[in-house]
Parts: structure tokens; sequence; C-alpha cells
């Protein structure tokens, strides 16, 4: 089932309209409204569908009652200008058998019978849909004068490989193998099985076997990555690994950069020195002042808290 959902993007629609959706040959005709859905039936012969609008000019009511049998006279009034109204002949007949009863539809049938079933589990069996199309593919391919000739000498070749071909021995362990006289290795003892099935090849033979890869030529050429020095002793490590830099050399190259240039000038000048102790006469004189006599009175008269201290003192 296909649902087909209609809205509206304008607020605002004509009025007496109405819609039509068609696709394929069902068409659903409904009042045109803001939103509206229509279902129709899937059947996959198109994929295009119409939409169409119509606007109703002209409407009339007609009696259906069946026992006044025989034909009437209709007029519908036309909205439009220039037609007043269409005149109609409308002919009604009853018929007093009652409606067939929709029969349900039949279940569907099995997709897979025991038949095809095992047509396919046949044609799987022996690759047949596969050599068949690779047969027909050389036939388009080589287009030959006598193509069913063509075919069978090309299966034929191909039955001929697929007998000559040993068959797999069965992956059912523990069991015996498929061809008679033939049983698999055991694993152990592991030196009878190792002797059995795998084969030893000296340095002489796998060096003949990569010189025929122009890649290892290459591998070998190139260089060896350098050694690793040993930590121990320490001296040695540290003369091959580093390198002193003179004196100035890391003002020469810091001055290479100018923010750092900037860093040194935005600097904060260093803080002044502090005088010695000692002698503290001398350590004295720098750090401190002396206050002439009445200094400390003017000081003090110049905060208003002392002066109404002093009076409470004297109270």
């Amino acid at each position: 089932m296909l649902e087909l959902k209609l809205e509206a993007v304008e607020a605002t629609l004509p009025k007496d309209c109405y819609v039509s959706v068609r696709i394929g040959e069902v068409q659903r005709l409904s009042r045109l409204t803001a939103s509206r859905s229509f279902k129709f039936p899937q059947s996959g012969k198109t994929n295009l569908g119409k939409i169409e609008i119509f606007r109703r000019i002209g409407a009339a009511h007609i009696d259906l009652d069946p026992e006044i049998a025989g034909e009437r006279d209709v007029s519908i009034n036309i909205y439009e200008s220039g037609t007043e109204s269409v005149k109609l002949r409308v002919g009604i007949a009853a018929d007093d058998k009652p409606a067939p009863e929709s029969q349900p539809p039949p279940p569907p049938a099995e997709k897979s019978t025991t038949k095809a079933k095992a047509a396919k589990e046949y044609l799987q069996k022996h690759s047949l849909e596969v050599r068949l199309s690779e047969a027909m593919q050389a036939v388009l391919r080589e287009r030959p004068e006598d193509p069913l000739q063509f075919l069978a000498s090309r299966l034929t070749r191909e039955s001929a490989k697929a007998a000559s071909k040993p068959k797999a021995a069965s992956r059912d362990l523990p069991g015996p193998a498929s061809a008679p006289g033939l049983r698999p290795a055991s694993l152990q003892p592991f030196g009878e099985y190792f002797q059995t099935s795998f084969r030893s090849l000296d340095a002489a033979g796998l060096a003949k076997i990569y010189a025929r890869f122009p890649a290892r030529p290459a591998a070998a050429s190139k260089p060896s990555a350098p050694k690793t020095l040993a930590l121990s002793p320490f001296g040695s490590y540290y003369a091959a690994s580093f390198t002193s830099v003179p004196a100035g050399g890391m003002s020469k190259a810091y001055a290479r950069f100018p923010a750092y240039q900037d860093s040194l000038k935005k600097a904060a000048p260093p803080p002044p020195e502090r005088p010695a102790l000692s002698p503290f006469g001398r350590y004295y004189a720098a750090s401190f002042t002396s206050v002439p006599a009445g200094g400390m009175a003017k000081a003090y008269e110049r905060f208003p808290a002392y002066k109404d201290s002093l009076k409470k003192v004297g109270t």
C-alpha cells in the first residue's frame, strides 16, 4: 500500500475546489483542504503520478427513490457567467438482487515449494548458473558462427576440467578421507608430522627465491639504522650525543627572535639593593627618617579620631 500525503504550503486556499490524484489506473478525488492523505495499491508498474485541481461550477440534487422508476430531467445551475444552466436526463433502474458479498482474497502461494528448493540445491551443487552465465558471456564476447557448437564445446571442456580435479577431503573430523587408502596425518608425534608435511629450504634456496622479486635488492640496498650508543661510560655517550654551546651562544640565538627582544624591554627593572645591617649606623641612616619635635602632633591633628581621643582622655 502506497500512502500519499498532501499539505498546503500557503494558508489561503481557493473555495469550492477539489483535488484529484491519479496513479496508474487508480484515481482519488476529495475536497481541497490544508492536509489530506490518499492510499493507493502498490503495483510497481509506474513511478509517476498526476495531481489535478477542479473547481465546482454547478450543483443539483436528484431523487434516488427506487419506487419511482424511469427517467427524470435535472437542471444544474452554472455559477460561471455565459451559461445559465445545464440540463441532464437521469435514468434510474433498481435491482432486487442483493449485492454479492466480497470474497476474501485467496491465500498467497508459498514462495518456495519442495520441488523448487530441490531444484535450487541441485543448481548450487553443480554451479550450473555460474557456468552457463560464463558460457553465455563467452558467446557474446567471441560471437562465433555456430553459437550452439561453441556452447557445447565450452561446456564439454568445463566438464572435463571438473572431472580431473581431485575431490576435497571431508572436513568432518575425526573420520576417514574421501579417497581410499589415504588417512590424514596425525599431529602426534609432531616430528613425523613435520617431516611429512613441511619442506626445509637452505639459505641458498631462499636467496634464489628472493632474487626473483625486484623489490628485494632495493630493500637490501637501504642503509641500516644507526647504532644506539651505550649509556655507560656516560662521558663517551655525552661527548658523542651532545654539543656544547660557547659563552654567548644562547644570547646570539635568542637575538634572532624579535619576541625575545620585546620581552627584555618589557621586563621590570630589578629591585633596589637592600643596605647591609652592619654597620648598623649606616643602615639606620639609610632606612629611617627622624621626625622633629612636634612633627608627630601635626601628623595626628590631620585625623579627627585622634582629636576625639584626646578629648576623652582629658575628661
